[in-house]
């Protein structure tokens, strides 16, 4: 039996294992599935290991639900750094080595924050033809690629249907990307929904989706440097709870909650 705790950050869950000793079993196919399962494991967007690291204070190692290996989570690493916490390690300020390399991370008023550097721009105001339709979408690399459009109303997007599409769009290769729709509110916020490669489908919130949709947003349209994003979990009329703080010589720090849902033992 393999201690484990369950986080959210906005929603988007995950399984978190201690595994600096090399606990799991990491050649065993379909564990991850099997413990993300809704109905039939403890259901989880995937799993994050804690591992020991050569090169900074903590590996994180994150796997999708589907089994699939991400380089990097943004949401994830928030809840790893809370649950390191939980550990009984107190450090303030934390370096994580993970697949797009070692991120600096910090606790802000009871909120964790992750300083994901410079983002890639891979594509600005590139044409797609969708289904007859031409959109013009842009693409971020901010660990992982996200591909993404602004609408005038993100709530009336058909993302179950767009969503696929654009992942898996001949254009992005055999990996795909994830796909946003983001909108500008007037009162100064972005609106963000994100369909996620590796959980093939729609979730709660994505972190690195936001840290992408935010540094474009204030690419195009000169936003201030601190940037609200509200997620499928922001209750109509209240305050956003992620914010990404966008510098030109830093890049992107993405500051938002990890919360601790419960903990358990599981076998794998």
């Amino acid at each position: 039996m393999i201690p484990f705790a369950k986080y959210h950050g906005l929603g988007n869950d995950f399984i978190l294992i201690d595994d600096r000793e090399g606990i799991v079993a990491l050649n065993q196919a379909g564990w991850v599935s099997r413990l993300c399962h809704r109905r039939t494991g403890i259901g989880a967007d995937g799993v994050i290991l804690l591992q020991h690291s050569e090169r900074a204070r903590f590996r994180m190692r994150i796997f999708n639900a589907d089994g699939s290996e991400p380089t990097m989570c943004g949401n994830g690493i928030r809840c790893l750094v809370h649950f390191i916490r939980q550990l009984g390690i107190p450090d303030e300020s934390l370096e994580i080595e993970t697949g797009s390399g070692i991120l600096s991370c910090r606790w802000v008023e009871g909120n964790v924050a992750v300083h994901l550097g410079v983002p890639e721009l891979l594509h600005r105001d590139l044409s797609l033809e969708v289904e007859g339709r031409h959109l013009t979408v842009h693409v971020v690399n901010t660990g992982v690629p996200h591909c993404i459009l602004f609408v005038p109303d993100v709530s009336l997007v058909p993302l179950e249907i767009l969503g696929p599409i654009l992942r898996s769009h001949p254009r992005f290769g055999p990996a795909g990307v994830n796909v946003n729709v983001a909108s500008l509110r007037p009162c100064g916020s972005v609106a963000i929904r994100t369909f996620e490669r590796g959980v093939e489908g729609e979730t709660l919130a994505c972190g690195t989706g936001a840290a992408a949709v935010g540094w474009m947003a204030s690419f195009l349209h000169e936003l201030p440097e601190l940037i609200p994003l509200s997620t499928r979990l922001t209750p109509p009329g209240s305050a956003p709870e992620l914010v990404v703080r966008c510098t030109e010589d830093l890049g992107v720090e993405l500051i938002g909650p990890a919360v601790f849902v419960f903990q358990g033992n599981v076998s794998i």
